[in-house]
C-alpha cells in the first residue's frame, strides 16, 4: 500500500450509508478529513461550506445522480477546479465513457478493491495539490500584476507630464510611437531666453521603464539649460555627465541635439548615433544630411567627451527631418524592415503632407505593430524664424558694470566644472548670445590649460605619440584624484563697457609653475592649438608672469 496522503479534505457522497461510512473511514486511516453525504441537498449543504479538495460521488442518487450533481457543484466552484470520481455498478464502455464527457476525472466500478481506491484517491490528491498551488500562484501573479500596474500608472503620470511641459513652438512636429506603455524615445523642443529654438531627439538602449528612466537625466539637463540659453556644446556635455552619473554603465542614449539661432538664422546639430537628419527643400529634394559624428551619451567619460557641433547658415526656407532607427529598422509581419528606400520615397513630394505620408507609410508596413519605439522630428526653418514671437535676448541696451569670481581648490577641480558656474552668472545678465558663445570657447580652454599644463603639469607633447592621447587622459584622470589642497584655480569675470560698447575682462590664474605659452601649434600638432584659438576670438591676450596668469578681453564686433 502507498504512503499515507497528504491532509486533504475528501467529500464522499453515497445513498448507502453503510459504503459510506466503510469508505469515510478508508480514507480517514490515511490521514485525510472525509465528509459524508447520504444524498443530493446534503451534498451541496458540505460542498458550500466546506470547499472539498476532492469529490467521491456515487452516481445513482435519490434525487438525481453523481454527473447532475458534480455540475452543480463545479458550477458553485467556478473559480477553483476540483478533481472528482464517479462510483458506479456499471460496466457498460459507453456509460464510463458519458460520465467522463459529463465532467468526471476518473470512475471506479462497484464492488471495487480499496487498493485499487487507494491509487485512485491518491492520484486525484495529487491533482488538488496541483490545483491548490496554482490557484495560490494564480493569486501572487495578480497581487503582483496589481501592485506592477499601480507603480507603472504612477511613472507614467509622472513621465508624461516630465515630457509635456515642453515648448510647442510653430513650425515643429513630432511622433512618437511606443512599442510598449513606456517611451524609450522622446522628442522635445525648448525657447531659450536668447530667442533660439533647442531640439531633442533621443532613443535610449532597450525598451520599456527602464529605457524611459534613462531619459530622465537628460530631460532634466535639456530642459534646465536651454531655457536659459545655454550653448549646444556645453549642453551636451552635461547631459553625457549627468547619463554617466545617474545610470548603470550599460545604459546609454543615442541622441540629436540642435539649436536654431534666432538671432543668426543658423542651425548647430550635434549628432550622437542617430540616423543621419535630412535637410530638405520645399519639395521634399535632399539637400544634406548630418550624419553622425559622436558616439551615444553615456558611452564616453566626461573628460573623453567631444561636443563639436556641426553648424551653417539657414536663413533661406528649408525643413529638418530627424528620426530614430525605429523607422528604417520596423519590420513587417514577414519581417522585412521598412528601410531607407521606403523613407525616401515618402520624402519625395510636398513637405506639407510628409509625416503624414511617413506615418501611414509605416503603418501599413507593420501592420500597426511595433517591436521597436519610433520619433520623428519636423522643423520648417522658415516659420520658426519668421512666426516666432520670441524676441532675442539682446536689446542692444548696454548692462551697466559688474564683476563676479571664484576659486577651487584641491580636489573640487575634479569634483566640479567652473566654466557652468563662470557661464551661469554671465548669461543671467542679458548679455548677446554672440559674447556669450565667444565667452564659453575661450573660457573653456583657459581653464583646460590652467588644470592640464599648469595644476597636473601634463605635456602635450604626450598626445603625439602613438595611443597618447589615451594614456594622456589616463594620467589626468589619476592626477585630479591624487590633488593637494593647494592646487588652486581662480576665474575673475568683469562687464564694462569701452568706447560705447560692452566689453568682458577675463582672468584666469593657476598655482602651477606655468607652461611654455609662446609656442603655436603646427597644422598637424595637437599641442598649442587652443592658445591660437583665444587669440583669433579675443581683443587681446595678456599672459603675464609666468604663463600661469592670464587677461583676455571680448568684445560682441570682434
Amino acid at each position: 500500500m502507498m504512503p499515507d496522503l497528504a491532509p486533504i479534505k475528501v467529500l464522499i457522497v453515497d445513498d448507502d450509508e453503510l459504503l459510506c461510512q466503510l469508505i469515510a473511514s478508508f480514507v480517514t486511516d490515511r490521514g485525510c478529513e472525509a465528509l459524508c453525504a447520504f444524498d443530493f441537498g446534503h451534498a451541496v449543504e458540505l460542498f458550500e461550506t466546506e470547499r472539498p479538495d476532492v469529490a467521491l460521488l456515487d452516481y445513482t442518487l435519490p434525487e438525481g445522480n453523481g454527473l447532475s450533481l458534480l455540475q452543480t457543484l463545479r458550477e458553485l466552484n467556478h473559480q477553483q477546479w476540483f478533481p472528482a470520481l464517479i462510483i458506479s455498478g456499471h460496466e457498460d464502455k459507453s456509460f464510463i465513457q458519458a460520465c467522463f464527457e459529463g465532467g468526471a476525472d476518473d470512475y471506479i466500478v462497484k464492488p471495487f478493491d480499496f487498493l485499487l481506491l487507494d491509487a485512485k484517491i491518491k492520484a486525484m490528491a495529487r491533482i488538488a495539490e496541483m490545483q491548490k498551488n496554482i490557484v495560490q500562484q494564480a493569486a501572487e501573479l495578480q497581487l503582483y500584476y496589481e501592485f506592477t500596474e499601480a507603480e507603472n500608472q504612477y511613472a507614467h503620470y509622472l513621465y508624461e507630464r516630465l515630457v509635456a511641459h515642453d515648448t510647442q513652438a510653430p513650425g515643429v512636429t513630432r511622433w512618437v510611437q511606443a512599442s510598449t506603455r513606456f517611451s524609450g524615445d522622446v522628442v522635445l523642443f525648448e525657447r531659450g531666453k536668447n530667442g533660439d529654438l533647442y531640439f531633442l531627439l533621443a532613443d535610449a538602449t532597450g525598451h520599456g521603464l527602464a529605457a524611459a528612466i534613462s531619459l530622465i537625466p537628460l530631460i532634466q539637463v535639456f530642459s534646465a539649460m536651454s531655457t536659459k540659453g545655454f550653448q549646444l556644446p556645453f549642453i551636451v556635455a552635461e547631459m553625457n555627465r549627468a547619463l554617466r552619473r545617474f545610470t548603470p554603465g550599460d545604459r546609454f542614449v543615442a541622441a540629436l541635439v540642435g539649436q536654431a539661432s534666432h538671432a543668426h538664422d543658423s542651425l548647430s546639430v550635434w549628432n550622437g548615433g542617430i540616423p543621419p537628419a535630412l535637410w530638405l527643400d520645399a519639395e521634399g529634394r535632399l539637400l544634406r544630411q548630418l550624419k553622425s559624428h559622436h558616439l551615444p551619451l553615456g558611452v564616453l567619460r566626461p573628460e573623453e567627451f567631444e561636443g563639436d557641433v556641426e553648424s551653417w547658415p539657414c536663413k533661406e526656407s528649408g525643413i529638418l527631418l530627424c528620426h530614430s532607427d525605429g523607422v528604417h529598422e520596423a519590420q513587417a509581419p514577414d519581417g522585412e524592415f521598412f528601410g531607407y528606400e521606403r523613407l525616401h520615397q515618402c520624402i519625395e513630394g510636398p513637405v506639407a503632407q510628409l509625416l503624414t505620408r511617413l506615418r501611414a507609410s509605416l503603418d501599413a508596413h507593420t501592420q500597426g505593430q511595433y517591436a521597436d519605439d519610433v520619433s520623428i522630428a519636423m522643423l520648417d526653418f522658415a516659420r520658426i524664424f519668421t512666426e516666432s514671437d520670441a524676441a532675442p535676448a539682446s536689446t542692444g541696451a548696454l548692462i551697466p558694470p559688474c564683476e563676479w569670481g571664484l576659486t577651487h581648490t584641491g580636489r573640487q577641480l575634479g569634483e566640479m566644472d567652473l566654466v557652468p558656474l563662470c557661464l551661469h552668472w554671465f548669461q543671467s545678465l542679458g548679455v548677446s548670445e554672440n559674447l556669450t558663445a565667444r565667452l564659453f570657447t575661450v573660457l573653456s580652454e583657459l581653464v583646460t590649460n590652467a588644470i592640464d599644463h599648469g595644476v597636473l603639469g601634463l605635456s602635450s607633447e604626450l598626445k603625439e605619440q602613438p595611443e597618447g592621447f589615451l594614456r594622456y587622459l589616463g594620467l589626468r584622470e589619476e592626477k585630479l584624484h591624487a590633488l593637494p589642497e593647494s592646487a588652486r584655480i581662480s576665474v575673475k569675470l568683469r562687464l564694462d563697457q569701452a568706447d560705447g560698447r560692452q566689453r568682458i575682462r577675463l582672468e584666469v590664474e593657476d598655482s602651477g609653475a606655468g607652461f611654455d605659452y609662446s609656442r603655436e601649434a603646427t597644422e598637424s600638432s595637437r599641442s598649442g592649438r587652443g592658445i591660437a584659438l583665444v587669440r583669433r576670438m579675443a581683443d587681446s591676450v595678456d599672459y603675464r608672469g609666468k604663463g600661469n596668469h592670464v587677461v583676455v578681453t571680448l568684445s560682441p564686433n570682434h
